[in-house]
């Protein structure tokens, strides 16, 4: 059963939604929206891509490699490919941020989105 990567997709757990703005060889774009208290569930690396994150609302904290970087809305941050990283929202409000990666093969990004798609969408 196919997947569509562009219907949003959120996470009970660490509060955050995933959509699929665009994709294709050389970027995959998808707008992230994290709950307060919401949070990526893991450190974790990009070994083939840098990751950009755009801050559209609010503000996120990014750990990158152990240093804390404070990200506001109208501010980017890029997580160069193979750094160490995980991000939280610690505001009482919504944030919301285009994410990018810049990648090849890119076919990674949508996999993932299929994969993340197919375990928390939510009925």
């Amino acid at each position: 059963m196919g997947t569509n990567i562009y219907e949003p997709c959120t996470n009970p757990i660490s509060n955050e939604t995933f959509k699929t703005i665009s994709f294709d060889e050389q970027a995959y774009l998808m707008q992230w929206t994290v709950q307060p208290k919401g949070y990526v569930p893991f450190e974790h690396i990009h070994h083939n891509q840098d990751e950009i994150f755009i801050i559209e609302k609010g503000e996120v904290r990014i750990v990158i490699n152990g240093k804390d970087h404070i990200v506001k809305a109208g501010e980017k941050i890029t997580v160069p490919r193979g750094q160490s990283h995980i991000a939280y929202n610690t505001q009482p409000l919504i944030f919301s941020a285009c994410n990018s990666t810049q990648t090849k093969p890119l076919h990674k990004n949508s996999c993932w989105v299929q994969h993340y798609n197919n375990g928390h969408r939510q009925h």
